[in-house]
């Protein structure tokens, strides 16, 4: 799975005004934990990347985009991180050990199934 790289603010508003679903990974590209998230995501995350537009913001290189989206979806800020946004919303996030493709595809199509 590939990622497509968050470095705009207008990125951001596109994501916000979906309605389709969007995976956003807040990378630490310095931390080992970050390394192993994004590993699981890049190894294993091609059904999520099959469900969903899949981001990836760098938090040293987009320092401004990594804190928008914190605020944008209210969330407290971790790294590494990783954020399911559904028509603005963000419902559902992970950080840390946490952090797995699996999980977000389960939880896509626990949705997807009218579930709450």
């Amino acid at each position: 799975m590939n990622f497509l790289p968050l470095e705009k603010l207008e990125q951001l508003e596109e994501i916000k005004k979906s309605e389709s679903y969007s995976v956003i990974f807040k990378d630490n590209i310095n931390c080992p934990i970050s390394r192993r998230a994004r590993t699981d995501l890049e190894n294993q995350g091609e059904p999520v990347a099959n469900l969903a537009q899949v981001y990836k913001v760098d938090l040293f290189g987009f320092p401004q985009i990594s804190k928008a989206v914190t605020e944008s979806f209210s969330i407290t800020h971790e790294s590494p991180q990783v954020l399911l946004i559904k028509n603005g919303k963000c419902i559902y996030n992970a950080s840390h050990y946490d952090i797995s493709s699996t999980e977000i595809e389960e939880e896509i199509k626990f949705i997807s199934n009218g579930q709450p």
